[in-house]
């Protein structure tokens, strides 16, 4: 995958991190913490893997997750990819 794709891949990856931040915590406590693409992954946990049944596992809505998720999806169709195609 070349870096152009990476990176599209990337910001659309934070663009749904922020979406499902917002679906789960509460409306005026989302708009006081002003939450960006720059600044999302200080608001998500940093563990990316969970040791599960005797081996590692990725976590579930982690930054590497979504990122897997968007590879599997059509790169020209990235821009229409919602929450629910992910899950």
């Amino acid at each position: 995958m070349n870096a152009r794709n990476s990176k599209r891949i990337r910001l659309k990856a934070k663009e749904l991190l922020i979406e499902w931040l917002q679906q789960h915590v509460p409306e005026e406590e989302f708009k006081k913490s002003n939450i960006t693409t720059k600044n999302i992954l200080k608001f998500i946990p940093p563990d990316t893997h969970v040791y599960a049944n005797n081996k590692f596992l990725l976590s579930v809505w982690s930054f590497k997750w979504i990122i897997k998720r968007l590879k599997k999806q059509n790169i020209s169709n990235l821009n229409n990819v919602t929450l629910q195609d992910i899950q």
